[in-house]
């Protein structure tokens, strides 16, 4: 009876911590975005002409908060002149979409807007365009 109840324990445990892992919020999802965060800072400064530091960033998720793989991401520069490369990113299994972003020649505020198709929110960077130095 020992070894009966020592298998049932067993089944038990092992059955709870499947049961657990179903909601993983890790796993990606095949459930449609519905929201769009920052992951790289949205703030930030460079000399005009150059790419952003740290590039941009962000993370398409579901309404459980699971990433979702292979949405597309439009980058729009909004304010400037500058160029994201490339336009339309594809997140990961992680659920993040990656691009450079380069200045143009506008001194001052610069802006990029992510947005990502059904996701009523978008996500605004904004960068500091700032002169290099002089040449003659």
């Amino acid at each position: 009876m020992t070894r009966l109840f020592s298998a049932r324990t067993w089944l038990t445990l092992v059955t709870a911590a499947l049961a657990a892992c179903g909601g993983d919020s890790t796993n990606p999802s095949s459930g449609p975005p519905t929201k769009i965060d920052p992951v790289s800072a949205q703030s930030r400064s460079a000399q005009v002409g150059s790419v952003v530091p740290g590039g941009i960033v962000v993370k398409v998720s579901d309404a459980s908060g699971r990433p979702v793989a292979g949405t597309s991401v439009a980058l729009a520069v909004t304010l400037g002149n500058g160029v994201t490369m490339p336009r339309v990113a594809i997140t990961d299994s992680k659920g993040e979409a990656t691009a450079t972003w380069t200045l143009g020649t506008i001194i001052g505020q610069n802006e990029v807007t992510a947005n990502v198709d059904g996701v009523v929110t978008s996500v605004r960077f904004t960068a500091t365009g700032v002169a290099g130095p002089v040449t003659n």
